[in-house]
């Protein structure tokens, strides 16, 4: 029996502001290939770049749809769906036009892989919930708004003393 031929995987790595890093990001996903048999046959990267902006302001993203047009890798790994892009219509724009192609899209925070089937069928809805996040005031979490408020504030928010050992939430 002939082995099955590797997936060959291109890399989207992003990150938001140009003080950050796609390492973290480019060292797990070579390490995720590596455990599934792909070859990384590419890497693109947009650094400082919103995922929020269009592929026309993201050259990285743009290389990278346009060598899946040409048959350049089979499947496309990110961190993250909110690497892919924050807009509903720009991330489905995307995903059609890897899926009209045949690529495949990997997703390792919401370890979705849509060389399967349960991953193709949950692929939009990421992109809902991308979109949903992206939309709120902020992205900061409660227990890091609680870790950056004065004691004082947390003693009026909960009933007792923030040392005490069972708290109660006032409403």
């Amino acid at each position: 029996m002939t082995p099955k031929p590797s997936k060959r995987a291109a890399l989207y790595l992003r990150v938001s502001t140009a003080d950050q890093t796609t390492e973290n990001q480019r060292l797990e996903l070579i390490r995720v290939a590596e455990q599934r048999g792909w070859h990384v046959s590419a890497v693109y990267d947009d650094v400082g770049i919103s995922g929020a902006k269009g592929r026309d302001k993201r050259p990285g993203l743009d290389r990278m749809l346009k060598d899946a047009v040409a048959g350049k890798f089979d499947v496309v790994m990110a961190w993250a769906i909110d690497r892919l892009g924050r807009s509903s219509l720009d991330l489905l724009t995307n995903m059609n036009e890897l899926h009209g192609v045949g690529v495949a899209i990997y997703l390792h925070q919401q370890q979705i892989d849509s060389t399967t089937a349960a991953g193709k069928a949950m692929l939009p809805m990421c992109g809902v919930f991308a979109e949903f996040e992206r939309s709120l005031p902020t992205r900061v979490s409660p227990a890091t708004a609680e870790a950056d408020m004065p004691v004082e504030q947390l003693e009026e928010q909960w009933s007792m003393p923030v040392n005490a050992k069972t708290p109660t939430f006032v409403h």
